[in-house]
Order: C-alpha cells, then sequence, then structure tokens
C-alpha cells in the first residue's frame, strides 16, 4: 500500500514538474519575437503606411488599414502628422522627412534590437551619420522604433528621434 501511494506521489510530482518547465519554456519563447520576426513586424507596417498614399480613403478606413501594425496612439500621431484632407478624402503624400513612418533601417548589423526587462517591448534602433549634400540635409542620429505586445500582438507604440543613444536602448 505505501509503495502506491509513494508511486502515485511521484507521479504527481514527476507530472507537475513536466508541465511547469513546459509553461515557462512557452512563456520564455512567445516573449520575445526573433530578429527576422521583428524586421517583418516593422516592414508589414511600413507597407501599410505606404498604402495610404496610393488613393484617397476615409479617416475610419486609414486607421482600420494600420490597425494590425500600430496602436491607436501611434496611429493617431502618424495620420495628424502625415494625412493631408481633400475633396476626395484623405491621403498622405511623399515627403524627405516624415515623422512617424518606420525608419529606411538597413536591416543588418548596423540595425540593433534591445529587449526590455519586461518581456513586452523591444527597441530596434540605428545610428544615421550626418548627411549635407544632396535636397535634403540632417545631422548624425538615432531613430528607434518601439515595439509593445497589445493582447498577444507585437505592434509600433513608439518613434524616437535624438542625437544620443537614448538610455532605453543602451546595453
Amino acid at each position: 500500500m505505501l509503495k502506491k501511494v509513494f508511486m502515485a506521489t511521484l507521479s504527481v510530482l514527476l507530472f507537475t514538474s513536466i508541465i511547469s518547465v513546459h509553461q515557462i519554456t512557452a512563456k520564455t519563447v512567445s516573449q520575445e519575437p526573433l530578429r527576422h520576426e521583428v524586421f517583418t513586424i516593422l516592414h508589414k507596417a511600413f507597407q501599410a503606411q505606404l498604402q495610404l498614399g496610393n488613393h484617397h480613403r476615409t479617416k475610419e478606413e486609414a486607421q482600420k488599414l494600420l490597425t494590425p501594425h500600430f496602436q491607436k496612439p501611434y496611429i493617431k500621431k502618424f495620420l495628424d502628422e502625415n494625412m493631408t484632407q481633400e475633396a476626395q478624402g484623405y491621403i498622405t503624400y511623399g515627403t524627405d522627412f516624415a515623422l512617424y513612418y518606420i525608419p529606411y533601417f538597413s536591416y543588418d548589423e548596423h540595425t540593433q534590437i534591445t529587449y526590455a526587462d519586461d518581456g513586452h517591448t523591444v527597441y530596434v534602433y540605428e545610428h544615421f551619420p550626418a548627411v549635407e549634400d544632396g535636397p535634403v540635409s540632417y545631422g548624425e542620429h538615432y531613430e528607434c522604433i518601439i515595439l509593445t505586445k497589445e493582447q498577444g500582438i507585437w505592434k509600433v507604440s513608439d518613434y524616437l528621434y535624438s542625437e544620443d543613444l537614448p538610455k532605453e536602448m543602451e546595453s
């Protein structure tokens, strides 16, 4: 009888341990997207932004197009800054310096990714050297996109432009 109780207890402990390890592993894996996944998220977000310049839309249609990729406060900032209202509806136009667009990252070793300790924030950033010739010039700077997990989906939540590397991104 004692042997059966011992075996049952051992089985329960072993089962509980396996389930706990599986949950910890699944949680760890799901919290931080891989580098190529981050780049795919940014590419899809940028493509959605570019589509807003294809033809006139209602503001609601523009918001719906951006919603899978961006958090609501970011969508508001982006639309307020970049959408133009015309008789036919809203549209975006190209510009050399458009705020809140996904930056022209190189998507190579120059594009850095830092994962916040909270497991729900990813910083994607790159240093851009100064450009002094051509129709557009600017000083050296960093551009950063912040991804935040919203209901299990990684979305663009903020954009930073800074001459110095923001503290959040220092390793």
